[in-house]
């Protein structure tokens, strides 16, 4: 995406007609495709049957009729039948824009969740809660001044009015659910906001250490908001940041949102193998070299509290088991950091773990530009990466002939 973004503004071959293709089942690939407004993108996904079927197939025997073709152009085109109708002057009184209308649906996304935070309470895509937003959208759309973001920009009040309405079906959720969980304070409209919190994040929020604790948590939310924006448009605006909750504040405590302030540190990256540490379970381990894995399974690693043997899971209202919150302890960065100043990368790493941990470079093939006989395999090779002194090209790639990609 980095790429798009990038020669989209620089190269000179660069024309609105190319057509772009993107692999990927990871759902942000659609928002993140949107956001381009190139109006050619298809993302490449493997067919749900084939990989979760009843019989399992080798990926790399995978052919044609295991793929399917997800196109964004269809998917803007629908978006822009659903706001046909506020073309009319007389209903709309600022001219209607589709990219505008496209970058605020993937910014009313983020409230029910994506790989940075969690969802609103009360918002679940399987109860329909995307229709619900969109429907609130297109009615207030025409009433509350303007879209409710300008690529990264946020228009706060705008936001705040927009979740006063969808607080109005909050009430109804936690009832809903009360009655499905047997837990009558979740049931109880006047308990719900009090009981959430206390049984989430375990805060009195009628004291004035609790409101001040939910306040910070809107801050945090909001926080979020922008940096998710500021991701899916231009990427990492920040390296450090990360949302320090495992539940999202309720949709009738996101008030007084044009006073929130808030600032980024730009950060480093970690490196590939610090990555892996930190969101790798222990039994992951494997995957890691020697000295990586065993600061996550040994009894006497300084990291050993951030990854627990045994710990809690939260279904908090979902279906499926992989929805559930896992209930274990944030990464203290800085505490990883000064540990993983004890390993000497040159001596008790290999070469190859150590060409692992290397910053990566962009790829990019032309096959106009390779010479290679029919049928033959074309090779190219780049520079050699830093971490690599002897030895074979292990950054050399092959292409070889393929029936199915």
């Amino acid at each position: 995406m980095d790429y798009i973004r990038r020669a989209r503004g620089t190269e000179t071959w660069w024309s609105p007609e190319l057509r772009h293709v993107f692999y990927g089942l990871d759902a942000d690939l659609i928002m993140l495709a949107l956001v381009t407004h190139e109006k050619n993108f298809m993302l490449l996904r493997e067919k749900m049957s084939v990989r979760h079927g009843a019989t399992t197939k080798d990926p790399i025997q995978y052919g044609r009729e295991d793929f399917e073709l997800l196109e964004i152009s269809l998917l803007r085109k629908l978006l822009n039948l659903q706001f046909v109708s506020l073309e009319d002057p007389k209903k709309f009184p600022f001219a209607l824009k589709l990219e505008r209308v496209i970058d605020d649906f993937v910014f009313l996304c983020f409230l029910i969740g994506n790989d940075f935070l969690p969802h609103v309470a009360h918002l679940n895509i399987a109860d329909g809660s995307l229709t619900m937003m969109m429907n609130s959208y297109k009615k207030m759309l025409p009433t509350i001044g303007g879209y409710l973001t300008n690529k990264t920009h946020i228009y706060l009040a705008r936001v705040e009015l927009f979740c006063r309405e969808l607080s109005k079906h909050e009430a109804n959720y936690f009832e809903r659910r009360g009655a499905e969980e047997h837990d009558d304070l979740f049931a109880d409209p006047q308990r719900y906001r009090e009981h959430y919190y206390r049984s989430k994040f375990g805060w009195e929020v009628g004291t004035q250490e609790g409101g001040a604790l939910v306040r910070k948590l809107v801050h945090d939310f909001v926080t979020g908001l922008h940096w998710c924006l500021e991701y899916y448009h231009n990427g990492v605006g920040s390296w450090d940041w990360y949302f320090p909750h495992l539940y999202a504040p309720l949709a009738s405590d996101l008030l007084n949102l044009t006073a929130i302030e808030f600032s980024f540190a730009r950060g480093r990256p970690f490196t590939p193998l610090m990555q892996l540490l930190a969101v790798l379970p222990a039994t992951s381990g494997r995957l890691l070299p020697p000295p990586y894995r065993d600061l996550m399974t040994k009894r006497y690693s300084p990291l050993a509290e951030f990854y627990p043997a045994d710990f809690q899971i939260d279904q908090n209202g979902k279906s499926h088991a992989w929805e559930a919150v896992v209930k274990i302890p944030f990464l203290d960065e800085a505490c990883m950091l000064d540990v993983l100043k004890s390993i000497d990368h040159k001596r008790d790493l290999s070469p190859e773990e150590r060409l692992r941990n290397a910053k990566g470079e962009e790829r990019r093939f032309d096959p106009s530009r390779v010479a290679a006989a029919p049928g033959a395999a074309a090779t190219f090779k780049q520079r050699r990466p830093r971490a690599v002194q002897k030895g074979r090209d292990a950054n050399e790639l092959r292409l070889l002939p393929s029936e199915g990609l």
